[in-house]
């Protein structure tokens, strides 16, 4: 059997629980609730599968990885959307060096592909936003603002449990 895996940063719990209410107010106004089934991050690594047998040693390798990027204020500003088959809303955080450095790090010491097109994003609406409900959604939220920032002082390994993602190894930035 494989699990699905992927690595990224998430805000604090109170920042979290600020955005389950977006996550909340498009999945009770536009019919988007897929966004509730996920956590609010910003994702370095997408989804990767790994067998069960493999998972130890995905762990270890991740625990052991030295990561040379320190904690860093991650700031978030304002609203974007990515406008394709299936339309996302999202919260965009500001690209900055030391989270394109941290994506490059962790990918290059993951054995996983450079993303040379990385554009960190933190959903609020995705999947099961219909065209027609983005259409109306976006012509709200494209000019709302939205301000706020976490502290990036660790990365997570995340486990794809059958019905929802786990943390299943923290890595702590120095």
């Amino acid at each position: 059997m494989k699990h699905l895996f992927f690595i990224a940063v998430a805000p604090d719990e109170e920042l979290t629980a600020e955005i389950r209410k977006i996550n909340k107010d498009f999945a009770e106004r536009f019919d988007s609730e897929k966004a509730l089934k996920s956590f609010p991050h910003i994702t370095l690594v997408p989804p990767f599968s790994v067998k069960e047998e493999d998972e130890a040693a995905l762990k270890e390798h991740f625990e052991s990885i030295e990561l040379t990027v320190q904690p860093f204020e991650q700031r978030l500003k304002d609203y974007g959307c990515f406008e394709r088959k299936n339309p996302t809303i999202f919260i965009r955080p500001e690209n900055t060096e030391e989270l394109q450095q941290l994506h490059k790090e962790v990918a290059v010491k993951m054995d996983k592909e450079i993303n040379e097109n990385f554009h960190p994003h933190l959903t609020v609406a995705f999947r099961d936003l219909t065209k027609e409900n983005f259409a109306e959604a976006w012509k709200e939220y494209q000019d709302k603002e939205f301000t706020a920032s976490f502290t990036v002082d660790r990365v997570g390994l995340y486990r794809h449990d059958g019905k929802q993602w786990e943390l299943f190894a923290p890595k702590a930035l120095r």
